[in-house]
């Protein structure tokens, strides 16, 4: 069962999508890049055509238990005036740190996750094809920590992020 597009997404949308190698599992990540444009990334920065995809601020660094590392928070505003945050590895390790220049093929997408060092993305896997969008991701419906007690389920809920809206 597919539930159709309600727009056709466009650069920093979060969308739900039929993960490429296994269209059985729905993933939710990032769009970066639409048909047509180029996608490169150096040093850790991405770029689109060639130009920032957007003003970077330095949040700071953070430990994360469940990753078990200490993480850096990167707010980016895009051209458009949109914002989100992307985390990295603050040790320096960094997946994809350099790639492209690629340009992503008409009616398909370049999608990346917001924690990019640790994410199987179009780094990863390739192009998204445009029939594989289910929509847009609008809210968090639930989100629990791998990390918590087994036994103890009601724990691990992270309650503080359900309902929270996706930007």
């Amino acid at each position: 069962f597919r539930l159709p597009a309600f727009k056709e997404p466009q650069n920093s949308d979060v969308v739900v999508f039929k993960y490429p190698k296994d269209e059985k599992l729905d993933y939710i990540m990032r769009c970066v890049a639409v048909g047509g444009q180029t996608v490169a990334a150096r040093n850790r920065e991405l770029f689109i055509h060639g130009k920032p995809e957007g003003k970077r601020e330095d949040l700071g660094r953070e430990y994360d238990a469940e990753d078990g590392r200490y993480m850096r928070y990167i707010s980016i505003t895009t051209p458009e005036n949109k914002s989100y945050v992307i985390r990295n590895y603050a040790d320096g390790y960094s997946q994809g740190e350099n790639f492209g220049p690629v340009t992503v093929p008409e009616g398909h997408f370049f999608m990346m996750g917001d924690n990019r060092d640790n994410s199987s993305d179009s780094r990863v896997w390739g192009f998204l094809p445009a029939e594989n969008v289910v929509g847009e991701a609008l809210i968090i419906y639930f989100s629990w920590d791998r990390m918590g007690p087994v036994w103890n389920l009601i724990d691990r809920v992270r309650w503080s992020r359900i309902a929270n809206l996706l930007h």
